[in-house]
């Protein structure tokens, strides 16, 4: 089309501002998208940052609405992002003003004042995230009435939340308008994103109009320089931010992947004298974030170090350049955040990346080389969250006008939901009524007690109960980073640990270093999010950062990190493109590792085949393969060792104390039904399920921590953590391979492999003891175990077993144990105390019940919880005979410890003990106890 065809499409008051602007002419984008918004389809607009997506967008709307004068709100802008908001209002009121409409913003930072005021004088144009639509159509009575007149949605940056839970909660806010409006135009922008069809799929729900994708003629080309610096050596942050300085130019924004490393770096960085930095990320509040972006529009600093937090577009003013400390593991995410310069037309995105280890610098020399090529990963699409089915669920119920038909037909209207049965949501509605979420009243879904329970309106009721929130975090599901309190034995609070770290790495025993002094854990309390510990005298202790390695890395990464890596071994690198340049560091760690690799004769990383080497205790699996399948198989060995650890990558494991043999020995006996039944007992022991859990239980209106009772909930935990961290067939894949010869085995045939030794800097995982209390009363159903035994049969370590047993065996448990005597063996063994009776009657453990002799008197001493003491006599005939006898003699109900001696014969040996008995089974254990006793005196005697 040509170019004043579409710029005469748009009404005469746009064209006029358009020239008072001083545009020259539309931009390709423009042209393009214009006749397609005007004439009604649903359009997806993909354009380079700084080709005018906004104004595509707006114009040809803007026009409509002068021509057709809708009533309010007839155009809702959504962002994802909150700080993005101020920018798009600045931008739209401009437009607004001067057309005779009312704009007006929602979000949780605009004054009560400013949300008011639109109560009074229903704006045109609402500019909003999805947590704050939420709240509208679940609880803004007043004015949800208004949507009724909505023409034209617009959803900003939807490349940021396609693949995400907002994006599940977006498409179901999306078709719950539809019910309210109809069917309006829906505008989608993007600046990077793998499949824009895909994108508009996911959106567009139950609406009949058309779908077209808009994309511009014009690829901006990223200038990409990889450098290098070497992160083992104990100057690392030093040099670090030397490196930084050395490419720094006002503004220059730098990408770190964890607050940890934005912290760091700056206190790097003011060490060296410079003082015109800030950091940027979410911990930082509100007000100082703006401060910050103010100060880099007016030029008053030189760079930013950031997270996330300034990923999307925020307006800084030109942004010279973009340095990414550490490659970003998708080449979406690097294109995203070195988009954020070249804002302009004219100019192109200017980046460098700074590589910490040798697999970081060909990493980022792969995602550098796909970025020139334009090749980015495809968006994934979440199948079905029930979580977030069960927020929606909960959110119509707060509206009240939801029929259980109306909800259904919204959720499965949408590409997410799509495969939901009717089945599985029938099941979702009764388990929400079970735990008082919702109730059904005249077929339709209201809130219940639940709801008002977990989320209030003072948070500050109950300060200190872990499961009360506020009300406005019910409407959002952008997951806060917790962190654990760490408090000594006393209560003195010692600092925080990040959460992921707890949950992967720390567990009883461990000694951390935390405010200058060493620390062993005592105790890990999940749900309370607390860890309890006391002072330690060990000099080698764990410092409790947890870096990891930023975001998962593709499986388009690593098939190009694959071809690198292979022309590497054989001699050098291929020629780069013209716009990804190597500094002399790169060239000279490159080089170095093509020396490296060839004096040691080190086989090259591969999909093809796995690499077994062994450094001092551990045995290192080395192949190129998605994290996720890594993550299965090393976990699967764990299954072998539960008390071991694991190191994990996209190119390899190691497993602790097992040899290379045993494992590869392992799998290639091993057929699909036995790793899935394995894998499926492992996920609930891992921390993964654990996130997961902490994550979801609240949608599900569960107030405890969540178990296998929990059903529904439970399963999709579970379900969700597969999805999320494993890759069972693709792990099989692997296995299958092993076992056929179509993945070769080599053993590294040097003694200093590159890859082995990277890898064992990743830090160690570890199984966590999370719902183990269900494992362990389904294992016990009907018998009874050792500790030793039960560990085994669940997949988990001893010492958390035994610590769970121990904790089981108190009156506030959940699920109740005792422990008797094994009168063969001598060892303890561990039953349910509902299963006691049968037990005690087994064939198999009848005689740990059943002394010898019916005769003797045996003295009962029993303490109750408060320290009252009392004595009894008994023989094993009254016992067995009478046993109420003993229990009327017996005021508490729940025993803190019972011991027996006897006291017609000679015994100088130590009295069996027994702590935390409910009263009814206390003739069980007695009569353990003196069978016990009896076979210790019949020995002595022999």
């Amino acid at each position: 089309m040509a170019q004043a065809e579409a710029h005469n499409m748009l009404h005469v008051n746009v064209q006029r501002l358009i020239t008072e602007l001083g545009w020259k002419k539309l931009t390709d984008i423009q042209e393009k998208a214009i006749p397609a918004i005007l004439s009604g389809y649903n359009v997806v607009i993909v354009a380079p940052t700084g080709m005018g997506k906004t104004e595509a967008a707006l114009l040809p709307i803007f026009s409509k609405m002068i021509e057709e004068r809708p009533s309010p709100v007839a155009l809702l802008y959504i962002t994802p992002l909150r700080a993005l908001i101020n920018d798009i209002y600045v931008r739209l009121k401009w437009w607004a003003d001067k057309l005779g409409f009312i704009v007006s913003r929602k979000h949780g930072d605009v004054p009560q004042a400013e949300r008011a005021r639109r109560l009074r004088k229903v704006p045109h144009i609402v500019v909003t995230t999805p947590e704050s639509l939420e709240i509208d159509l679940d609880w803004a009575t007043r004015f949800r009435e208004n949507y009724r007149n909505l023409r034209w949605v617009i959803v900003d940056e939807v490349h940021e939340i396609i693949s995400t839970k907002r994006g599940v909660q977006l498409s179901i806010l999306l078709e719950r308008l539809r019910r309210i409006a109809g069917d309006f135009q829906l505008i989608l922008l993007s600046a990077t994103i793998g499949d824009p069809k895909l994108a508009g799929m996911a959106f567009v729900g139950s609406s009949k109009r058309p779908l077209t994708v808009i994309e511009s003629s014009t690829r901006k080309k990223p200038y990409i320089i990889v450098d290098y610096t070497e992160s083992s050596t104990s100057q690392f942050w030093h040099n670090a931010a030397r490196k930084l300085a050395a490419h720094i130019e006002p503004l220059t924004l730098v990408f770190v992947n964890s607050r940890y490393v934005a912290e760091r770096l700056h206190e790097a960085l003011e060490k060296l004298g410079y003082s015109n930095i800030a950091v940027h990320h979410a911990s930082i509040s509100g007000s100082e974030k703006e401060k910050i972006e103010q100060a880099a529009r007016e030029g008053r600093i030189d760079a930013i170090i950031c997270t996330k937090t300034l990923e999307l577009g925020i307006d800084l003013g030109s942004v010279r350049k973009v340095i990414l400390f550490r490659p970003t593991g998708t080449v979406f995410s690097l294109l995203q955040r070195i988009g954020r310069s070249g804002h302009t037309i004219e100019e192109n995105p200017f980046g460098v990346i700074i590589a910490t280890d040798k697999i970081e610098l060909i990493e980022a020399i792969a995602e550098a080389s796909l970025a020139e090529k334009g090749l980015v990963e495809k968006p994934t699409i979440p199948d079905k969250p029930l979580d977030v089915a069960a927020r929606a669920i909960t959110g119509m119920a707060l509206s009240g006008n939801y029929s259980i038909d109306e909800v259904y037909d919204i959720l499965t209207s949408t590409l997410y939901y799509k495969n939901l049965t009717r089945t599985e949501f029938n099941m979702l509605i009764d388990f929400l009524v079970k735990t008082r979420l919702i109730r059904v009243v005249n077929n339709k879904v209201k809130a219940s007690s639940t709801f008002y329970k977990i989320w209030r309106f003072n948070s500050d009721i109950e300060k200190g109960v872990w499961w009360v929130k506020s009300f406005a975090e019910f409407f959002t599901l952008i997951g806060e980073r917790e962190t654990f309190t760490v408090r000594t034995i006393d209560g003195q609070i010692v600092g925080e640990l990040d959460t992921e770290y707890v949950y992967r790495a720390l567990r009883p025993g461990s000694v951390i270093r935390l405010g200058g002094r060493n620390w062993q854990v005592i105790s890990i309390d999940e749900l309370n999010q607390k860890v309890v510990v006391t002072e330690a005298l060990e000099t080698t202790t764990t410092i409790p950062v947890w870096r990891g390695h930023g975001p998962t890395i593709s499986s388009l990464v690593i098939r190009e990190m694959e071809r690198i890596v292979r022309n590497l071994h054989n001699g050098g690198l291929d020629t780069l493109p013209s716009n990804v340049k190597l500094t002399s560091d790169a060239k000279k760690a490159l080089h170095d590792y093509v020396e490296h690799v060839k004096r040691y004769r080190v086989p090259p990383l591969s999909t093809k085949h796995v690499i077994i080497d062994r450094i001092a205790n551990e045995t290192i699996i080395l192949m190129l393969m998605d994290e996720r399948v890594s993550r299965t198989l090393a976990l699967l060995s764990l299954a072998k060792n539960p008390e071991g650890y694991t190191r994990i990558s996209y190119y390899g494991f190691s497993i602790g104390d097992t040899s290379p043999s045993q494992f590869i020995s392992w799998l290639k006996t091993m057929d699909k039904a036995e790793f899935e039944d394995i894998i499926r007992l492992i996920v609930p022991r891992t921390p993964y399920f654990m996130e997961i859990a902490r994550q979801i239980q609240f949608s599900f209106g569960i107030t405890r921590r969540i178990s296998m009772d929990d059903e529904i909930a439970y399963k999709e935990v579970i379900r969700q953590t597969i999805l999320e961290y494993f890759d069972i067939e693709g792990a099989w894949k692997v296995i299958e391979g092993i076992q056929n010869g179509s993945i070769r085995l080599l053993v590294n045939p040097g003694g200093s492999n590159p890859y082995a030794i990277q890898l064992l800097h990743e830090p160690m995982e570890r199984l966590w003891s999370y719902g183990i209390e269900d494992l362990i009363a389904e294992t016990l159903h009907g018998m009874a175990f050792t500790v030793e035994e039960l560990a085994e049969a669940i997949a988990a370590p001893t010492n958390i077993v035994e610590s769970k047993l121990r904790e089981m065996r108190k009156p506030e448990s959940r699920i109740r144990v005792f422990s008797f005597i094994d009168i063969d063996t001598g060892e303890e063994r561990w039953a349910l105390i509902d299963d006691a009776r049968d037990v005690v009657e087994s064939e198999e453990f009848a005689d740990s019940f059943r002394p010898q002799s019916d005769d003797g008197l045996y003295l009962v001493l029993v303490k109750g919880k408060n320290g009252g003491l009392i004595h009894v006599t008994v023989t094993p005939r009254d016992l067995v005979e009478r046993p109420e006898t003993l229990l009327e003699k017996i005021p508490f109900d729940e025993i803190y410890e019972v011991k027996v001696t006897p006291l017609t014969s000679y015994y100088d040996g130590k009295s069996p003990k027994y702590n935390y008995v409910p009263k009814r089974i206390i003739p069980y254990i007695v009569l353990n106890a003196i069978a016990v006793l009896q076979k210790l005196q019949q020995a002595d005697i022999l």
